[in-house]
C-alpha cells in the first residue's frame, strides 16, 4: 500500500545524504514537490503516479533559477579551483611552522612507505617476467631421514627427458648443473662460479633475451658458448664477442655463440656462462639415475593438474629407483625465492611484516596530518561563518577543505619523492639490493589512493563541526 509520507520522508533522507543540501532546501524542495502532487492528483491522477511524476527529475523540482545561482554555483569554475589554490598557498606563508610540520611528517612517512614498498615489490617479483611463469615448476624430491622427511631440488640428470617424452601434460622440461672453473681469453684469466651446464631446452623455458645471435644458434655446435653481456665486455672491451674462443680449465675450447641480456638481479638463475651438458658432463653422469646432482623444471600444458602429475613423477621415480624411497613433487616458479623446497613460508614471512610496518608508518603520518589540521579548524570557525553569510553551502566548505588537504598532499607527495630519490643509493646498500626508483605502478597508486582517502576523512572531520 502505497503510504505518500513514507516516500517524502525517504526521498528527503536521500537528498539529505548527497550533502549538497541544506535543511533549507530540502524543506523549500518538499514544498515545491507536495504543491506539484496536489496539483496532478486534483487533474485525476493517481497519489503514487503523482509523486513519481514530481520526484523523477531533481532538476525539475529545484529552487529558483536565480536562488539557485546564488545558492549552489558551477562546482567546476575556474575561479573557485584558484581561490582554493590562492588561499592554501596564502596560509602556508602565514604559518609557516604548522606548515612545514604537516608535510614534513607527511613527506617522511609517505618516503618510508614507498621505500618499503619497492622491496616488497622486488621480494614479490623474483622470476614472474618468464613467458609462463605461471605453469613452470621445480621438481624436488622427498626421501626419508631418520624420522623426518627431507626435501630438496637436486634430482637425477636424465629425469627432464624422460618425463616430457612420457607425460603430455609436460609442455617442456629441462635440467641443468652448476659448475665452477677457470676461463681463461688471452691474457686474461678468471675464476668463474656461475656456470650453467644446460641442455637446448633451458632457453625455451626461460628464455632470456638474447642481444647477438640467438638460442637455436647458440645450441647448434657442442663447442658452443653463451655468455652474458656483462661477461663479454670483461673479456673483449669492445669487441664484438662473437666468434671468440675461450678455454675452459685449460682443457676444452669454446666458441661464442651468443650473448644475451645480463640476468636481472630479481632471478635465482645468477648465471654468467652457459655450456651445453652434452660436452661438459660425461655420458654415464648425464645418463645415471643414482647420481641426484641436477636441477630440473618443468613447463605444464595450460590445463594440466599440478597434483595429479606429482603422483605420476613419484611413480616414475619408484619404477627407475625401486630400491629408494623417493617421492617427487612441483614447486612453482613463483613460490621458490620466498619459501622452502617443501613449501613452507620461509622469507615471505619478512615480506608481509615490513608490508604491515609500511602500512603503520603511512597510518601514523595520516593520523598526524588530521590531528594537526583538526587541531587548527577552530582557528577557521571565522572564516567558516563569512563563507556560509555570503551564501556557501556545505559541499563548498567541505570542497574547499578537501583542496586545500589535496595542495599539502601533493607538496608532500614531491617531497617524499625527492627523499626517496637522495635516500637510494643507502637504502640499496642497506638491503643490499640494486633497486631503482621505478614508474608509478598498481602498488604505489594504490598507497596514493589510500592517502588521498585519508584526506577525505580528514576534510569531513574538519567541516562538519563547523557546517
Amino acid at each position: 500500500m502505497f503510504n505518500l509520507e513514507k516516500e517524502i520522508l525517504r526521498w528527503k533522507k536521500s537528498l539529505s545524504r548527497g550533502g549538497e543540501l541544506e535543511d533549507g532546501d530540502i524543506a523549500e524542495l518538499e514544498s515545491h514537490v507536495r504543491d506539484e502532487i496536489r496539483a496532478s492528483v486534483t487533474s485525476g491522477m493517481k497519489e503514487e503516479a503523482a509523486f513519481r511524476k514530481a520526484t523523477e527529475d531533481p532538476a525539475d523540482v529545484a529552487l529558483p533559477s536565480e536562488y539557485e545561482k546564488v545558492r549552489h554555483p558551477s562546482r567546476i569554475m575556474p575561479a573557485l579551483l584558484g581561490n582554493t589554490i590562492k588561499v592554501a598557498f596564502r596560509k602556508m606563508r602565514r604559518q609557516k611552522g604548522y606548515s612545514f610540520i604537516n608535510i614534513a611528517g607527511l613527506a617522511l612517512g609517505m618516503a618510508c612507505c614507498l621505500l618499503i614498498m619497492f622491496w616488497v615489490r622486488d621480494e614479490l617479483s623474483f622470476d614472474r617476467f618468464h613467458t609462463g611463469s605461471d605453469r613452470i615448476y621445480r621438481i624436488n624430491k622427498q626421501y626419508p631421514l631418520g624420522d623426518k622427511i627431507q626435501t630438496n631440488n637436486a634430482t637425477p640428470f636424465p629425469l627432464a627427458a624422460a618425463v616430457k617424452s612420457a607425460y603430455a601434460e609436460i609442455e617442456e622440461a629441462t635440467a641443468y648443473w652448476r659448475m665452477s672453473a677457470v676461463v681463461r681469453y688471452q691474457d686474461k684469466i678468471f675464476t668463474e662460479r656461475a656456470i650453467c651446464l644446460a641442455d637446448p631446452a633451458f632457453f625455451k623455458i626461460f628464455p632470456f633475451p638474447f642481444r647477438k645471435s640467438s638460442a637455436g644458434t647458440a645450441w647448434g655446435h657442442p663447442d658452443a658458448v653463451v655468455i652474458t653481456e656483462r661477461t663479454a665486455a670483461r673479456y673483449f672491451s669492445d669487441q664484438d664477442p662473437i666468434g671468440k674462443a675461450l678455454a675452459v680449465d685449460g682443457t676444452r675450447i669454446f666458441t661464442v655463440f651468443g650473448v644475451i641480456e645480463n640476468i636481472p638481479a630479481n632471478s635465482r638463475f645468477q648465471f654468467d656462462f652457459f655450456l651445453p651438458a652434452e660436452t661438459m658432463i660425461a655420458p654415464e653422469r648425464r645418463e645415471s639415475w643414482g647420481s641426484h646432482s641436477s636441477t630440473n623444471y618443468i613447463r605444464l600444458q595450460r590445463d594440466a593438474e599440478p597434483k595429479a602429475l606429482e603422483v605420476k613423477l613419484s611413480a616414475l621415480m619408484k619404477e627407475r629407483l625401486p630400491a629408494e624411497k623417493i617421492s617427487l613433487i612441483l614447486q612453482p616458479l613463483a613460490k621458490i625465492h620466498l619459501y622452502n623446497e617443501d613449501g613452507s613460508p620461509a622469507g615471505i614471512k619478512y615480506v608481509f611484516f615490513f608490508s604491515a610496518i609500511a602500512f603503520f608508518i603511512l597510518a601514523i603520518a595520516c593520523i598526524n596530518f588530521i590531528n594537526l589540521s583538526t587541531a587548527r579548524s577552530e582557528k577557521r570557525a571565522k572564516e567558516v561563518g563569512l563563507r556560509k553569510v555570503v551564501g556557501a553551502d556545505r559541499g563548498q566548505i567541505i570542497r574547499q577543505f578537501f583542496g586545500e588537504s589535496m595542495i599539502f598532499t601533493l607538496i608532500a607527495l614531491v617531497a617524499a619523492f625527492l627523499l626517496v630519490l637522495s635516500l637510494q643509493g643507502p637504502f640499496n646498500n642497506l638491503t643490499g639490493k640494486s633497486l631503482k626508483f621505478p614508474a608509478l605502478g598498481r602498488d604505489m597508486l594504490a598507497a596514493l589512493a589510500a592517502i588521498a582517502a585519508c584526506r577525505w576523512r580528514r576534510s569531513r572531520t574538519m567541516t562538519s563541526p563547523l557546517s
